[in-house]
């Protein structure tokens, strides 16, 4: 892999990781993110490729993937939140009147 300069390319990567998710804590997670993915796939990079584009690719990739892994979990609250209203015992008053009517 021919060798690029990662520090010049971090002031992109925070300004487009910021313009993604408009906090800089989660901001500068999606960055370590995805310097770790670049590192860890270091091999997949095009010595004639663009670094600069490379890395903000696997950093859009990686915010991608974290909203549809939250969408899916909001998800799935949200369907386990409406079976445990489904499955609530009947009221007192319910209990009551089944008994009556048995």
């Amino acid at each position: 892999m021919a060798r690029f300069d990662i520090v010049g390319q971090l002031g992109s990567l925070r300004r487009y990781a910021r313009a993604l998710t408009r906090d800089s804590a989660d901001a500068e997670d999606l960055v370590h993110d995805a310097l770790v993915r670049a590192y860890e796939r270091r091999g997949t990079f095009r010595s004639s490729g663009n670094p600069r584009a490379w890395l903000l690719a696997i950093l859009h990739n990686i915010f991608i993937d974290r909203m549809r892994s939250r969408r899916s979990e909001a998800a799935r609250i949200e369907q386990a939140g409406r079976l445990a209203e489904q499955n609530m015992p009947a009221s007192q008053d319910h209990s009551v009147r089944l008994s009556q009517v048995r």
